[in-house]
């Protein structure tokens, strides 16, 4: 069962509810009380069928590793550099991947290149675990929706 509330009086609208014996708090982003009562209905569907799952405990550094390790793989040099830059840029140096001047993909390593000062304005978003928010559908490369 899930339940909807507003911390402050015309804020946004918050849900709580149980998944796999935890319970989780989430914002819904919303001011409209009828979105929100769309979303509690969506998500205690989702428990009734059994489909409800509960948040990731994946640390944010081990998925972005392996995130730039992969996407090393299926990107030409220039569109790997401008990923890991916006990564780095949004995330910072929380990994190896994203410590700025470092070369992950071996296929392009190059003995000559030269660190860059970092120059970045904003402060990167502070995160420890990967979180989706709840009635996130993934959406898989390469699949027709």
């Amino acid at each position: 069962m899930a339940s909807i509330f507003q911390r402050k009086k015309g804020g946004t609208w918050w849900i709580k509810y149980y998944a796999n014996g935890r319970q989780v708090y989430y914002s819904l982003g919303t001011k409209d009380a009828r979105v929100a009562k769309r979303v509690k209905r969506q998500i205690e569907g989702e428990d009734a069928k059994g489909e409800l799952l509960a948040p990731s405990k994946t640390p944010l550094p081990a998925f972005l590793e392996d995130f730039c390790r992969f996407l090393s793989t299926i990107r030409t040099k220039k569109a790997y550099s401008a990923d890991l830059s916006v990564l780095r840029i949004f995330f910072g140096p929380v990994c190896p991947s994203l410590v700025h001047g470092s070369c992950v993909n071996t296929r392009w390593r190059a003995g000559n290149s030269k660190p860059v000062e970092d120059q970045k304005a904003q402060p990167p978003a502070r995160a420890v675990f990967l979180a989706l928010p709840a009635g996130f559908v993934p959406i898989l490369w390469g699949t027709n929706p």
